[in-house]
C-alpha cells in the first residue's frame, strides 16, 4: 500500500521563525513516533529548527498502519535500488517544498535518518544536485552504488553490539563513504545495540548544531 503524500509530525520552531530545517526518518516497521527523543535532542542543541519526523509511505507486510517501511525488502538488489531512487525522488520534492514554505536554503537543512531510513537518508542526499547543511546515518547501510551528485558534511554512527547489521557491513559502507565524502565523521558507540541511545542522540545533535548553527 503506497501514499501519495508524507505524513509528518513537526516540533521546534514555528513557520517564520525556524532558522533551520531537520528531517528525521525512522527505520523499518516503526512510524514517526519513535524519532520523539532524537527530536528533543536535536530542539536542544538547536532551538531555531523546525524538525519533521516523516512517516515512510508503506505500510509493512503485516498490515498494521502502524508499521511503515520505505521500501520493501525482497527481490534484488536491482529491485531495491530502484525503489530506493523513487522514493528519494519523492523525498527530495518534499524537502524543496518545505524549504521554500520557510524561506531556507539547501545549507540550512539537516537529514537524519535510522537503520532502513538512515540508508534512505544517504542516498536522497547524495542525489542532490546541491549539498545540505548536514546529513546523520545512523546504524544503517549505504544502499547505493554510483558517485553521488553532491556531497554533504556527513556523521556516520553506528554500534559494536548492534545485533541486526553485521560489523564488516558496516565497515563496507564506512569504505564508500570515505572514497566519496571529504568531510566524513565516522563514530562507534560501544556497547550500543541496533536503537539510538542517549549518547548516540546527544552525539547526532552536537553534530548537527557544529554544521549549522552561525558562530
Amino acid at each position: 500500500m503506497l501514499k501519495q503524500e508524507f505524513d509528518f509530525i513537526a516540533r521546534g520552531a514555528p513557520p517564520g521563525t525556524a532558522r533551520q530545517l531537520a528531517f528525521l526518518l525512522h527505520g523499518y516497521g516503526r512510524n514517526a513516533t519513535i524519532m520523539e527523543k532524537v527530536a528533543e535532542e536535536i530542539e536542544k542543541t538547536m532551538p531555531g529548527a523546525r524538525i519533521l519526523m516523516v512517516n515512510a509511505p508503506e505500510v509493512c507486510p503485516s498490515g498494521d498502519e502502524a508499521e511503515r517501511r520505505w521500501f520493501s525488502v525482497q527481490g534484488s538488489m536491482k529491485d531495491m535500488g530502484a525503489r530506493v531512487s523513487q522514493v528519494a525522488q519523492r523525498l527530495n520534492d518534499f524537502i524543496d517544498n518545505q524549504r521554500d514554505v520557510l524561506g531556507l536554503q539547501d545549507k540550512d537543512v539537516a537529514l537524519m535518518g535510522f537503520s532502513q531510513g538512515g540508508g534512505v537518508a544517504l542516498y536522497t542526499a547524495f542525489a542532490r544536485p546541491q549539498p545540505i547543511g548536514s546529513i546523520v546515518a545512523h546504524s544503517t547501510l549505504f544502499f547505493g552504488s554510483k558517485p553521488p551528485a553532491s556531497v554533504s558534511p556527513t556523521l556516520f554512527i553506528y554500534g559494536d553490539a548492534d545485533e541486526s547489521i553485521p560489523q564488516l557491513r558496516f565497515q563496507d559502507s564506512i569504505s564508500y563513504l570515505g572514497q566519496h565524502v571529504p568531510d566524513l565523521t565516522v563514530h562507534l558507540v560501544p556497547g550500543l545495540r541496533h536503537k539510538t541511545s542517549s549518547e548516540s542522540r546527544e552525539i547526532l545533535a552536537r553534530y548537527m548544531a557544529a554544521r549549522m548553527t552561525p558562530p
